[in-house]
């Protein structure tokens, strides 16, 4: 019989979780090793949310600070500390970070190659995740890891849609589907850094032109510089 071990403190599974998901776990991964867990999830159907982009995606980027320079000023000082948290590494660290991220690369590629179900998330604010902004490095992360534009755009529309059993609600453009969407001035299935170029936003039916979520950045601009320092 398998042993199980009582937790009186809901924060101490989290935390035996993070240690089996920790650095060490990284260096020993093997693909043919993780073949069967991967089939077992396909079977299962249980979804997969990689969060690349989380401790090790933008952290591996050469333009670390030249993001914080163009998108912290957007949020207030709580937020700006969560994203700053351990911003900047030693060499042999940023070397070790780099590495883990070609091998979470992998394992998403693998995933791929068994067709368990992917969701795009951020996870943000963490370090060096921002909110919003970095749902777009996901994605991109996403198709660095071996899914198509196409494949990393349905992991953030039609497949959240399916997940939560609202297809027939959202996740695509038909009549009679919530207008929530998103117009580029490119086309995202050449490359996927497109999704970035936005020309306007949907909301609920309410459209957001390009003018107007410009002035709404410069306000949260504003706002938070602003702000006191606490």
């Amino acid at each position: 019989m398998a042993a199980f071990q009582r937790f009186d403190r809901p924060y101490e599974i989290a935390g035996k979780l993070y240690a089996l998901n920790g650095d060490d776990a990284l260096d020993r991964f093997e693909a043919a090793k993780c073949a069967d867990l991967f089939r077992l999830l396909r079977e299962k159907e249980t979804w997969q949310v990689p969060t690349l982009v989380v401790g090790v995606g933008n952290s591996a980027k050469p333009n670390v600070k030249q993001l914080a320079d163009a998108r912290l000023r957007y949020f207030p000082e709580f937020v700006r500390g969560l994203i700053k948290q351990n911003s900047e590494p030693s060499p042999e660290q940023l070397t070790a970070t780099r590495r883990r991220f070609q091998t979470k690369l992998e394992i998403v590629r693998a995933m791929r190659r068994h067709r368990v179900k992917i969701l795009a998330g951020s996870d943000a604010p963490n370090p060096n995740a921002y909110p919003g902004f970095s749902l777009h490095d996901e994605l991109e992360f996403l198709v660095a890891a071996g899914l198509t534009p196409i494949e990393a755009l349905r992991a953030a529309t039609v497949s959240p849609a399916e997940f939560f059993g609202k297809l027939d609600e959202m996740g695509t453009i038909e009549t009679g589907k919530f207008a929530d969407l998103v117009l580029l001035d490119a086309d995202p299935l050449a490359d996927i850094r497109h999704t970035r170029r936005i020309r306007a936003v949907v909301v609920n039916g309410r459209l957001l032109s390009r003018e107007t979520l410009d002035e709404m950045l410069q306000k949260a601009e504003s706002k938070n510089a602003a702000a006191p320092k606490k």
